[in-house]
């Protein structure tokens, strides 16, 4: 019988703690030299009291009835010894801080490559839009590391283990005085129990709010012409400075539930040497307390607790990196698309057959399921053929086509490429058959040669320029300074939307794939430049497998057949004449085009005649 035991979860991410793995020994050691210096740190009042008996003359160790400051060459040995004890501090705690910089730098470089190999495997729509959530993961949320191992850890190890050794040494020399350096030590757990009530949940509202504002301003920095131009800046500004001053109003409510736990906090740290002057004075002036040990309390036990006041400090600041490490730990566990193992051969034959696609968007935290963009699609492109899908927006056109790339993976149903599943091929091989043009083509700030060779890496001048040739993009190589090696600015702002179009379709020309994928490839340029990409396309498309996601439906009376779809269903297939009379919605949106079409031809008439 099979078995019904349930799955067995997959064990929890831990991005900081997988990082620092294999530098555990390191880390130990680390640990260890911080401990050495909170000793170092205490031994010169142990050995300043020494001498300072020694030279009264009540020093336990030196006899009775010894003489004041008898025996110099003791005194100078305990004074060399306090002495190394200080440089051996200074060198611990520098080789402390070095160590544990470079455990964070090696730690922070692995989960970075880490994040970022993952982010390159995930979802197209785990991605879409969070750019800049992304980039303050990676960048930021990573980078607390450093100052969390850098100084934190080493603040919370000695600031634990010299208020423990110095009580311990205190208490062997007089626990009546060791009493009185400890009486407010229940004052200040008191004050930080107090901090600490709720101020968890305020913490991690303020870091939300933080992002939001960061959000909202990068929106409104990336808006500004649009705003400007319908006159809306006021109101996108009034949200941004809403924003703000929600960052604003939270710190001031954190601040103001701290601020007197806080001064009590302080308080209780910095007084114990008032509290023992005031228990051991009556004793010294009786004569049970020799002096030189009223004069080591005061002194050690003034700063006894100032070390955990510290540690306690820096374990708030932990706040942010447990807010750090759970958007790390929620990015590492999105599940991302998997590379089979061993993947399947490629199929020599291009014919891209869906079977029954379904697709659902991601679910939003705390929203259930995702949205069903696409539901239950099935036809077939077959090579050499042209294969158009249409329909109103948000019918799922692109995302059919992202399916078609595997940029994404469907949630149900199949896409085979040759009576393969895709999920079956390696990405890097199937992705080797595809080309792809979108209607919005990404460059990079880079050279023209450096955006043209993302389709073959190998390429030499001589094919870039045929593939600018083929694609009617040659006269770039005469208008940009320094032809290929002119910078094309960042997400191409230095061309022109139909250069940037023309270039996408150059790439594809390079590529030479067998299976060629365009969402509307023409949406953003003028008629002039729509009509030479359309023929520069009509050569790019001979004897491929194509699939078209036509948002305006001119020129589709030769395509071999026509898909059309509305929300996520497929409704209708067929050639364009058959369409006409058996899909309501073709029709439709075959007579708003024509529609569009007209009104178009009347504006450009006139504009003509104006001119003449």
């Amino acid at each position: 019988m099979p078995s019904t035991s349930p799955p067995v979860p997959p064990p929890p991410v831990s991005g900081f703690a997988d990082a620092l793995a294999p530098d555990r020994l390191r880390l130990g050691l680390t640990l260890g030299l911080s401990a050495l210096t909170a000793l170092l740190e205490l031994a010169p009042y142990g050995l300043v009291w020494a001498i300072g008996a020694l030279l009264l003359g009540t020093a336990p160790f030196a006899g009775a009835g010894a003489t004041p400051g008898a025996d110099p060459a003791l005194l100078l040995a305990l004074a060399g010894l306090t002495l190394l004890c200080v440089m051996a501090r200074t060198v611990c705690q520098g080789a402390t801080l070095l160590l544990a910089h470079h455990i964070a730098f090696a730690a922070e470089t692995r989960l970075r490559h880490r994040l970022i190999d993952h982010i390159a495997r995930l979802p197209l729509l785990r991605l879409d839009g969070k750019a800049a959530a992304l980039k303050r993961t990676v960048m930021e949320d990573v980078g607390r590391l450093n100052g969390v191992l850098g100084h934190t850890l080493p603040d919370v190890v000695t600031g634990l283990l010299l208020p423990v050794a110095a009580t311990a040494v205190l208490l062997a020399v007089d626990w009546r005085l060791t009493l009185a350096v400890l009486a407010l030590l229940p004052l200040a757990v008191l004050a930080q129990w107090r901090m600490a009530g709720g101020s968890a949940d305020q913490y991690a509202r303020w870091i939300a709010a933080e992002a939001e504002a960061g959000t909202a301003l990068a929106a409104y920095v990336r808006g500004l012409v649009t705003l400007r131009a319908f006159n809306r800046q006021a109101d996108t500004l009034s949200q941004v400075h809403g924003a703000i001053t929600a960052v604003s109003q939270l710190a001031a409510a954190i601040t103001r539930r701290a601020a007197a736990p806080y001064a009590v906090f302080g308080m209780s740290m910095t007084y114990p040497p008032m509290v023992v002057l005031a228990a051991g004075l009556p004793l010294y002036a009786s004569g049970a307390l020799p002096a030189d040990r009223l004069l080591l309390f005061v002194a050690v036990g003034g700063t006894t607790l100032l070390p955990l006041g510290r540690a306690v400090l820096a374990l708030h600041g932990l706040r942010a990196l447990q807010a750090s490490a759970g958007r790390i730990n929620a990015l590492l566990a999105l599940p991302g698309m998997p590379d089979p193992v061993p993947p399947a051969p490629l199929p020599q034959d291009t014919t891209l057959t869906f079977d029954a696609v379904s697709f659902h968007a991601a679910p939003e935290a705390g929203q259930g399921g995702g949205h069903c963009l696409l539901d239950r699609v099935s036809f077939t492109a077959a090579p050499g053929t042209t294969t158009v899908i249409v329909g109103p927006s948000g019918a799922g056109k692109t995302t059919l086509a992202r399916l078609a790339a595997r940029l994404d993976d469907c949630s149900g149903g199949q896409i085979r490429l040759g009576g393969t599943d895709l999920r079956a091929l390696s990405l890097q091989d199937l992705r080797s058959r595809i080309a792809v043009v979108f209607q919005d083509p990404v460059l990079f700030d880079g050279s023209l040669r450096d955006s043209l060779r993302m389709a073959r890496p190998g390429a030499s001048d001589a094919d870039l320029t045929a593939a600018l040739h083929a694609a009617g993009a040659a006269p770039l190589l005469d208008t940009l300074p320094g032809g290929l090696d002119a910078r094309v600015g960042d997400h191409g702002t230095r061309l022109s939307g139909g250069e940037r179009q023309r270039i996408a379709l150059a790439r594809a020309f390079l590529k030479d794939a067998p299976i060629l994928i365009l969402d509307e490839a023409t949406a953003h340029v003028d008629p002039m430049a729509e009509r030479e990409i359309r023929a520069a396309l009509h050569t790019l498309m001979r004897g491929r497998t194509v699939l078209v996601i036509a948002h305006r439906l001119r020129g589709l009376e030769t395509a071999d057949q026509i898909v059309v779809l509305e929300s996520g269903r497929l409704t209708a297939c067929g050639p364009h004449s058959q369409l006409l009379t058996t899909s309501p919605t073709y029709s439709r949106l075959w007579a708003g085009q024509a529609r569009t079409d007209d009104w178009s031809l009347r504006a450009r008439t006139e504009t003509d005649r104006c001119d003449t």
